[in-house]
């Protein structure tokens, strides 16, 4: 009479302990599958036809992805990679200038009524200088860094 060996049996035979033998038993029995393999929906109205493209499970796991928060991280990775090329090649109050003038400042930095983006004469009362000075720092810095590190940004 033939039949499947007990974990217990098989534990016996090898000396591996019980439970690590119905650890490897159920890992055999899992199945694999393509992601490129085609799946359907009986219930989804009009599956049952051949013409139709068919959602592969790649496109299921794809769909359950939130593109809004993995953008977020992008964006964020983003600003913190310009903020420290800035610093690279900035002085700090150039650089300061530039995160107040576009927004880039941690608004919990900011004085209160201040928030995002911010006007020449904006960031020009905060840092106390007048406004055609803040406006050739910005300038200038801007230049500067089109010049250093457009390769760094540029494909």
């Amino acid at each position: 009479m033939r039949r499947k060996p007990t974990a217990a049996e098989v534990s016996k035979v090898t000396g591996m302990p019980e439970g690590q033998i119905e650890r490897c038993t159920f890992a055999m029995e899992q199945q694999c599958y393509s992601l490129d393999a085609g799946i359907s929906n009986r219930l989804k109205p009009g599956e049952s036809s051949a013409s139709q493209k068919k959602d592969t499970l790649y496109d299921l796991v794809h769909s359950k992805e939130d593109a809004s928060e993995l953008l977020q991280l992008e964006r964020l990775f983003m600003k913190d990679d310009l903020i420290k090329s800035m610093r690279r090649y900035l002085p700090p109050h150039e650089v300061d200038l530039l995160l107040l003038r576009f927004g880039l400042m941690d608004e919990h930095t900011l004085p209160k009524g201040f928030s995002g983006p911010l006007t020449i004469s904006e960031v020009s009362q905060l840092v106390g200088l007048k406004s055609d000075k803040v406006r050739r720092l910005i300038n200038n810095s801007l230049s500067q860094l089109k010049a250093l590190i457009a390769h760094e940004w540029c494909p």
